[in-house]
């Protein structure tokens, strides 16, 4: 199995594609981060109408995790 990785500008990786031996896309996983690096949102991978969401506080703190919302809701 084989793989592929999409960056952003701070080299934060913000898509992921593993591949079965016949090439066929079998997983794709999608991320954005917000100003300070931290992932704000992670697409279900199975599902990509939804997201995971995070909320972090001004140390870098997790304080919340919001899972399987549609994107429109936050």
């Amino acid at each position: 199995m084989g793989g592929f990785e999409q960056y952003d500008v701070n080299a934060d990786v913000t898509r992921q594609e593993w591949y079965n031996e016949g090439g066929t896309s079998v997983r794709v996983q999608e991320m954005s981060y917000g100003a300070d690096g931290h992932v704000l949102q992670r697409k279900n991978p199975v599902d990509s109408t939804k997201v995971q969401e995070y909320t972090f506080d001004g140390l870098g703190t997790l304080t919340k995790t919001l899972f399987e919302i549609s994107p429109d809701e936050t």
